[in-house]
């Protein structure tokens, strides 16, 4: 997956590199993805890569995105669904950590504290 962000680390990488890393099978090729989520992990744009991939239309079949592999990136995109009131049930499995709240959640949040003060405070 070639990046449209200027200045990414997978930008200029050859496409042979591209390919055999970041469109990997990762379970059946977790060295492949890991050098893949490394080449993401301290890139300049990855905030900015990770929100477009959240609202990409179509996700690819495998590989890696935004330093995710593309069951991540689903159940990120399945709480965001609940969250913001298109999905009615609540994902089957733990929130990603590093998904931010959005506004709206933020804000049922600090409702729920206020009215319960004993509810622990959301990890920010």
């Amino acid at each position: 997956m070639r990046s449209s962000l200027e200045g990414a680390n997978c930008a200029d990488l050859p496409a042979f590199v591209v390919d055999k890393y970041f469109d990997c099978n990762t379970r059946l090729e977790p060295f492949r993805a890991k050098v893949a989520k490394a080449i993401c992990e301290n890139c300049v744009v990855l905030v900015d890569c990770v929100d477009q991939t959240l609202v990409m239309p179509r996700l690819p079949a495998r590989g890696i995105i935004a330093g995710m592999s593309i069951p991540e990136i689903e159940r990120a995109r399945s709480w965001l669904s609940y969250e913001h009131g298109i999905r009615d049930r609540v994902p089957p499995f733990d929130r990603p950590e590093w998904l931010p709240l959005s506004e709206a959640s933020n804000t049922v949040e600090q409702w729920r504290t206020e009215q319960d003060p004993d509810e622990p405070r959301p990890q920010m």
